[in-house]
């Protein structure tokens, strides 16, 4: 009977080679294994360079992200630093923020006023909190710098939380449906309601508790709308509100919502009118 694979016994000097061939297999893991964590510990070494989560005598104070839109609506005197790459401050950044990339901060402090608000924010992200905004503030406290504030959440809390972020295409703001806006209009009374239609249209029939503002008047109108309170606006169709809309981000309005198909869909649902 010829032997077959199974029942073949190995010579010495197989068994030799075989030993050496596991062994080879161990070390090429255990180089791979110690090239992996060589890159991750440089990649963590890479954040630390862009900030650090331990707070330092001397940090700037931290804001929160309601802190925040309180201090931009009350004091038009703030300055709002966004510190990361040109690039991703073109990609998005929030309406009014000024870009001084965290690497020319220094060289081009003198942009920023010593006797204003500052507040220094940048992208932020899930993993990673807008650490390098904490580090910037630490570059300015040393050049004297003490009307600090930290934000941390930084440009993705604040689009996250249907804020407007201006981009390098458009602005994008909140959009709002009818049946949102009935609802607030019957549960707030600190609901602001634009109608940016013409008179007649207006006359016609326009939203419950609505002010026709003319679009064309922009900056005469912002005298009588509030900062500190939601507005929405609306057209017929959901069209020029959204130009008027980008206006008032472009004026430092923050609390502003387009009307999803404006006062069509009002109409299709239903809902009440006043003329």
């Amino acid at each position: 009977m010829q032997n077959t694979p199974e029942t073949q016994k190995r010579s010495p000097r197989d068994t030799v080679i075989f030993a050496l061939s596991a062994v080879l297999v161990v070390a090429a893991l255990v180089i791979f294994v110690a090239q992996r964590d060589t890159g991750v510990q440089e990649q963590v070494a890479h954040v630390d360079d862009r900030g650090d989560d331990d707070a330092q005598e001397g940090d700037a104070p931290q804001v929160d992200l309601e802190e925040l839109k309180s201090r931009m609506i009350g004091n038009p005197d703030l300055i709002l630093v966004d510190v990361q790459e040109r690039d991703g401050y073109l990609a998005q950044h929030i309406p009014g923020s000024i870009n001084i990339p965290f690497e020319e901060l220094i060289d081009r402090q003198a942009e920023i006023p010593k006797n204003r608000e500052v507040v220094i924010s940048c992208i932020g992200n899930d993993v990673l909190p807008c650490a390098l905004s904490t580090k910037a503030g630490r570059e300015l406290g040393g050049e004297g710098y003490q009307n600090l504030l930290d934000y941390r959440g930084g440009v993705a809390e604040w689009k996250d939380a249907g804020l407007p972020v201006i981009t390098n295409q458009e602005i994008l703001v909140r959009a709002t449906s009818v049946d949102e806006l009935h609802t607030m209009i019957q549960d707030r009374e600190d609901v602001v309601v634009l109608d940016v239609r013409d008179q007649e249209s207006f006359m016609e029939g326009h939203i419950p508790t609505a002010t026709r503002v003319e679009f064309t008047d922009l900056k005469e109108e912002l005298v009588r709308i509030p900062k500190h309170k939601d507005v929405f606006v609306y057209d017929d169709a959901g069209n020029r509100s959204k130009l008027f809309v980008d206006e008032l981000v472009r004026n430092g309005y923050i609390l502003v919502s387009d009307i999803v198909d404006g006062y069509n869909a009002w109409t299709a649902r239903g809902y009440d009118i006043e003329n």
